[in-house]
């Protein structure tokens, strides 16, 4: 199997699977919405989102590092992995301490503290069990993660929505969710001797410093990056004058934006053991001009759906009690793409050992987000976190692209881009022209993006479409030209 055709197999795989997992994550936040209201629903996002930022200091780069290194050397397997499970292990516990201790400390009810706890337990298990899906992501076998992935949502989603459906309350869907953390962690430890490669246990504590070290400026990265997408939501919390509430807004908007995530990850990951092992810079370059083009002409259509149908996809979700978060998802509609272009550059800089480079922008950024939502959250709440989230992805994404091109050479943005963004164009155009339903406008548009998509890079891009009816059809040059 070729290298083209391989990373396209693992990102279908692992795009496939989360599809369905985000599918089942949909429907359990959504009746979770309707059911816990409000301020439930906000409560829940706030512990899951705080805990999130707070757990991933655990783990501090050391998936990207275990899948950086074991794609160049699959024996490096047996030391890092175990080591690395021992770390999280060993760091999670005080970090979940630290935040239920700032949850007791703060103006929260009991009920609060007890969902925190739990959620945190669960985020802190599914946490640890990215350490095996970064070994099977060295091993490109990604259509195990993804099984293990659906499984594990599944089972949250049916739990949780027959709980709330009871009417179980905040405290029992928290139980729930961490339940389903741990049936998601057995199953990946089963699944990874038994398929693919049987690590050794070795743990040895001399060797954490020496992780501890390679994997602080991926960690940055990721603690960084997690912060942004997630600090939205804390501090609307703290700042907001309806609290809560208003975090429920702003989640509800987020969690459909979140649900598209998975796409860009998907290809980044399965991009990451070609880029650590890619040598030639003209491939390098080649390799990311074409992955920008599949990121935009994937994530624009949804973008373009978000922002002109917000509307319709909000109440029909959610209900009239959640109008307020109309603007939010438009704002945020646009950060879908931006994410998709943040992620890969964040990848490729990971995976030339130059990580370092993604931290400083990030920083710069972390700092303006935060000023911005200081300002815009007492008066405007979820609206004006939304403006500062937009804002954000805006410069993260300008800034993140040149530190690329400063590592890997000059890229030519305009081949990458000018297409998807004509076909973008085309079909906001002929989505908000034409008088019809929702559902019909999102079938028009994404036929009018398709067409003049394919129509472009047909005739300005011959090589790039050459490629993909190759990929797609399994064709080799030989075999076209025959």
């Amino acid at each position: 199997m070729s290298q083209s055709r391989l990373v396209a197999r693992n990102a279908i795989f692992r795009g496939g699977g989360e599809v369905i997992a985000k599918l089942a994550s949909l429907g359990f936040y959504v009746v979770m919405a309707r059911e816990l209201g409000n301020e439930g629903f906000g409560d829940f996002m706030f512990a899951l989102s705080f805990t999130s930022v707070l757990v991933l200091a655990s783990g501090f780069g050391l998936d990207d590092l275990i899948a950086r290194e074991v794609s160049r050397e699959k024996d490096r397997t047996h030391g890092m992995l175990s080591n690395v499970v021992a770390l999280r292990c060993f760091t999670a516990v005080p970090l979940i301490g630290v935040g239920v201790l700032v949850v007791v400390l703060g103006d929260y009810s009991t009920e609060v503290v007890i969902a925190f706890t739990l959620v945190g337990i669960g985020v802190a298990i599914e946490n640890i069990s990215h350490s095996w899906y970064a070994v099977l992501q060295a091993f490109e076998r990604m259509e195990i993660v993804s099984v293990a992935v659906i499984v594990q949502r599944t089972l949250v989603a049916a739990a949780g929505i027959a709980v709330l459906l009871a009417g179980g309350g905040l405290v029992p869907t928290a139980a729930v969710f961490m339940a389903g953390a741990v049936v998601g962690q057995l199953g990946v430890a089963w699944a990874l001797p038994r398929f693919v490669f049987r690590p050794r246990v070795s743990i040895d504590r001399s060797k954490w410093l020496g992780l501890v070290k390679a994997g602080i400026p991926i960690g940055l990265n990721v603690v960084l990056f997690t912060a942004l997408l997630k600090i939205d939501q804390t501090l609307i919390s703290m700042l907001s004058p309806d609290g809560n509430a208003e975090v429920g807004l702003y989640a509800a908007a987020m969690r459909l934006i979140e649900a598209t995530n998975f796409i860009p990850w998907a290809f980044t990951a399965a991009m990451l053991p070609w880029l650590s092992r890619e040598s030639g810079a003209l491939g390098l370059v080649r390799g990311y001009e074409i992955g920008l083009k599949v990121l935009a002409a994937i994530l624009l259509p949804i973008g373009v759906v978000f922002v002109t149908l917000a509307e319709p996809i909000v109440e029909l979700l959610y209900g009239p009690d959640f109008d307020d978060a109309i603007l939010p998802l438009q704002l945020l509609g646009v950060t879908t793409v931006l994410y998709g272009f943040n992620t890969f550059a964040a990848t490729v800089l990971v995976a030339r050992d130059r990580p370092q480079d993604f931290t400083r922008v990030l920083i710069a950024v972390l700092v303006g987000n935060v000023v911005l939502n200081a300002i815009l959250i007492p008066p405007h709440g979820a609206d004006g976190a939304a403006v500062a989230s937009l804002a954000s992805g805006v410069v993260l994404a300008a800034l993140s692209i040149r530190q690329v091109t400063g590592v890997i050479g000059h890229v030519n943005l305009e081949h990458a881009f000018l297409g998807p963004v004509l076909a973008g164009a085309a079909m906001s155009a002929a989505m908000v022209l034409l008088p019809v339903p929702a559902i019909p406008a999102g079938a028009v548009g994404a036929v009018t993006f398709a067409g003049v998509l394919i129509a472009w890079e047909r005739v300005r891009a011959p090589e790039d479409f050459a490629a993909t009816v190759r990929l797609v059809t399994r064709r080799t040059p030989a075999e076209e030209g025959t």
